[in-house]
This record gives structure tokens, C-alpha cells and sequence, in this order.
């Protein structure tokens, strides 16, 4: 954590963003905004089985082909299914043990309630729980997020983030936007 951003072989973590996220699978990678706040257990799920083939049992898997080898189970594509990236926004907060379906976006502001599932994209400034997680309430009005959305104060400078920690700090939102607009 701190002012460089971290590149690992799956997962891109920006500004002084934290934590870990366990990917389940070997496809997709994780990219993570600045500022973003992840807490212990969390998981990225990038691969399942195909539901809507006839079964969804993993004939096609190299364990398995060993044993079907008179259907040419290599020849058959589509399973497991590979989701695609995950997406994490900047200022987000994402409790213990939320686990994240490969594919979503979690966009700027929002926060994941501990335990949550998040299977769909995230909108900016929501606070989601749940299995499935689902809105719980907005951080904000859409006019401030709108606001707060065209600030964009995680791309800031050290020094000017100094300088509005008294309100970055603080719930007051309306003399956040004052000064920064």
C-alpha cells in the first residue's frame, strides 16, 4: 500500500489501495482503483460450469478426459466457463468474505457488505449486501454522486488531499462539494 500502484501476475492495485483477493480459477485478472479498501477473505470467482448445457459435469475437464476418451471430449468446447475480469472502482470498500462473480464492475464509492455475493455490476456510490447482494441505500443523492463523480478527488495529489482531510474525514458532503467544485 501507498503511493505506487502493485502489479501481480492477476491483480492490479492502484494508489494506496489494500488488501487481497483470492482468484478461484486461472482466467481473467482483477483490476483495483485508488483508494479502494479490501478486507480479509474476499474471492474472485473466474470460472464455473456451463449451465446451459444438458449436464454440467466437467466431461471436458483433462482429469475427466481420461476416462470419455470415445466422444473426442477435446474437441468440445465451453467448459468450465471462463468469466471475464473483475473491475473495482476507486474508494470502494469491500467487507470480509464478500465473494465476487468474475465479469462484474464495482464502480467508484460503493461499498459490499461482509459476506455479500456480488453477482451483477455495482453502481457508483451503492452500498450492497446480501446472497445475491442487492442495494441496500445510496451513500448519497444522485446529485452529489454526479458531483463527486466529476471531482474524482482519488486522482488528486498528495498535497490537495492534505488539504480537504478535515472534510474527507467528516460527513459533511455539502462543504466537501463547496470547496471542490
Amino acid at each position: 500500500m501507498g503511493n505506487q500502484e502493485v502489479d501481480t501476475s492477476y491483480i492490479k492495485l492502484g494508489r494506496f489501495s489494500y488488501g487481497h483477493i483470492d482468484r478461484i480459477g486461472k482466467a481473467g485478472k482483477i483490476r483495483v482503483g485508488n483508494f479502494t479498501s479490501i478486507a480479509g477473505e474476499v474471492k474472485a470467482i473466474m470460472v464455473g460450469h456451463n449451465v446451459n448445457w444438458v449436464s454440467t459435469f466437467p466431461f471436458t475437464s483433462r482429469e475427466m478426459r481420461k476416462h470419455f476418451k470415445g466422444g473426442n471430449p477435446k474437441s468440445i468446447t465451453g467448459h468450465p466457463k471462463w468469466y471475464q475480469d473483475v473491475l473495482i472502482g476507486n474508494d470502494v470498500w469491500i467487507g470480509h468474505g464478500v465473494t465476487l462473480m468474475g465479469g462484474i464492475i464495482i464502480h467508484d464509492g460503493a461499498v459490499i457488505g461482509a459476506g455479500s455475493v456480488v453477482t451483477h455490476d455495482v453502481a457508483p456510490y451503492s452500498i450492497e449486501v446480501g446472497n445475491p447482494s442487492r442495494v441496500y441505500k445510496k451513500r448519497y443523492a444522485e446529485s452529489q454522486i454526479e458531483l463527486l463523480l466529476k471531482i474524482r478527488w482519488w486522482e488528486w495529489d498528495i498535497q490537495r488531499i492534505e488539504q480537504n482531510l478535515d472534510v474527507l474525514c467528516s460527513e459533511n458532503i455539502e462543504e466537501f462539494l463547496r470547496r471542490n467544485l
